[in-house]
């Protein structure tokens, strides 16, 4: 794609992503502030009509363009629920450019009493980066979905691989690659300082005479703040060196063997997992022993990929490159 074209479709997709994050110009504000009302004003919703009540709310959020929305039953002996789970991407500002965030939304409906989880997804995707993907990865506007679909199967492993039990477990950390369309996505491992109560993932509490938030434990949280990745560009196919293609062979093999157990990894984290408080609300994870036995050996083949002459040659390529910014 021509790259005056291909700049001026990134800036237009960025602003579209700005309006949606604010509160006053996101087309979600009117549903959500229906929802509230319903919960803060008129005591919530009758037990046999929970069910009726979240489909209706999940038409309304499968209309919006670029989101991806489910929902699920909990039987409980006293209080049953339905979860609806939302992922959208966001935007926020950058030292010195944008960046797309994947902003992550579970509503738990209860007769009573509406809880909100609010997570968002550990990376960043720079506006040069989705730049790069209009002019040489021939990303349409409308493949917003599958871009955040794609990075947020891999963050998570990812960040186990790294800052999971144990600490970081790979020397150098600090570049990071992700397959997509055919290329890499190019990034680094940062962190992201919480500063009070409203940074980081939280549950709110919505019901008749107010409203009570709270922080919740990350999956992933250090004493410095949470780990994040920060994609900064994208490679074609045609433009990667030998070495790189071979990451990308290696990368896309790990994904087609372990997607199961990624999207596991993705939802569970999404959902405010390990916290406590959200086990007592949704009930133990479905993570089966098989399942972290899996984990541990995926997470040590990743190592190993780290550990490849592949990866050495655009480690300290990446390191070269470290003080060129992109414009």
């Amino acid at each position: 794609m021509d790259e005056k074209l291909a700049r001026g479709l990134a800036r237009e997709l960025f602003r579209n992503l700005q309006k949606r994050t604010s509160l006053e110009t996101d087309p979600a504000t009117p549903i959500v502030r229906k929802l509230l009302e319903t919960y803060e004003v008129h005591g919530g919703v009758a037990e046999s009509n929970l069910r009726t009540f979240a489909a209706d709310l999940e038409n309304q959020f499968r209309r919006l363009d670029q989101a991806t929305v489910s929902s699920r039953f909990l039987r409980h002996p006293v209080k049953s629920r339905v979860v609806l789970e939302t992922v959208r991407p966001g935007c926020v500002p950058g030292s010195e450019q944008p960046g797309m965030i994947a902003r992550c939304y579970c509503f738990v409906f209860q007769r009573n009493v509406l809880k909100v989880i609010e997570t968002v997804s550990h990376v960043s995707v720079a506006q040069h980066a989705v730049f790069r993907l209009f002019e040489r990865g021939n990303m349409k506007s409308d493949s917003i979905v599958e871009l955040v679909d794609s990075i947020t199967l891999w963050v998570p492993t990812l960040l186990f691989t790294l800052f999971g039990p144990g600490g970081a477990r790979v020397p150098n950390s600090g570049p990071v690659v992700l397959p997509f369309a055919s290329g890499l996505l190019l990034g680094n491992t940062g962190r992201n300082y919480l500063e009070g109560p409203r940074q980081g993932p939280s549950i709110t509490d919505f019901r008749r005479g107010g409203r009570k938030l709270r922080r919740l434990a990350a999956p992933f949280e250090l004493d410095e703040g949470i780990p994040t990745i920060s994609i900064n560009t994208y490679v074609s196919n045609d433009e990667l060196f030998d070495n790189q293609r071979q990451i990308v062979k290696k990368l896309v093999n790990f994904a087609d063997r372990y997607r199961a157990l990624m999207t596991k990894l993705r939802a569970l984290c999404a959902l405010g997992y390990p916290d406590q408080e959200v086990m007592k609300l949704l009930g133990e994870p479905d993570f089966e022993a098989s399942d972290v036995t899996t984990l541990h050996e995926l997470a040590d083949l990743i190592c190993r990929f780290f550990e490849t002459p592949e990866w050495s040659i655009h480690a300290r390529a990446s390191s070269i490159r470290s003080t060129r910014t992109p414009q």
